[in-house]
């Protein structure tokens, strides 16, 4: 499956989706203050990892580090770690859908605050090739999570009705050979021991 390729100024390093998206992870929380980290992280079994929506913000209050809190460099790099999950097509689509808020504003601003900047950020748990962790870019229009599992990177886990419109649409969304389980109905025991293969 494809890689993900980092430059370095010395030589080029050639990095696993799931490796390049712990080094970005861990670069974007590098990059925060105490504060924003704390409101940016859950520990990995948070119940806030399976708490989303892509409604409203105003219908669903979320939780993790708004893009308009973080300064030009923090936003580059939290949209680092969203291109380690996306295909150029995915990431295209992405920032266009989050785009559109600006034209919304226009159309419909008094049922909802429309701004491209209302996204979140969250990461759950230690971004490695080891454990389980994961990470979530969301807001009102469009919700992504992303678990690594021992450095198995898995997508759209919890929303197979989505992967079907988006294979209906001819969309590219599993560009980086990722295993998908569906964790929605299962048992928590069985998660867990679905993680720990």
């Amino acid at each position: 499956f494809p890689y993900t390729t980092l430059f370095r100024s010395d030589a080029v390093t050639v990095l696993a989706p799931s490796a390049a998206m712990a080094d970005a992870a861990s670069r974007f929380l590098a990059a925060l203050t105490p504060q924003q980290r704390q409101g940016a992280t859950f520990p990995f079994d948070a119940a806030e990892r399976q708490r989303w929506n892509f409604i409203p913000t105003e219908a669903f209050p979320r939780n993790g580090l708004l893009l308009k809190d973080m300064t030009a460099e923090q936003r580059t790099l939290a949209h680092a770690l969203l291109r380690t999950g996306l295909s150029q097509r995915g990431y295209s689509t992405y920032t266009a859908i989050i785009q559109l808020e600006d034209v919304l504003r226009l159309i419909d601003s008094e049922r909802f605050v429309r701004d491209p900047l209302l996204y979140r950020v969250s990461v759950f748990g230690t971004p490695g090739s080891q454990g389980a962790w994961g990470w979530r870019v969301e807001g009102h229009h469009v919700s992504l999570h992303f678990t690594v599992v021992n450095g198995v990177a898995m997508a759209l886990e919890r929303n197979p009705a989505a992967v079907e419109a988006m294979l209906d649409a001819d969309w590219e969304i599993a560009s980086h050979g990722y295993r998908w389980i569906e964790y929605g109905f299962m048992a928590e025991a069985d998660e867990r021991a679905q993680m720990k293969t």
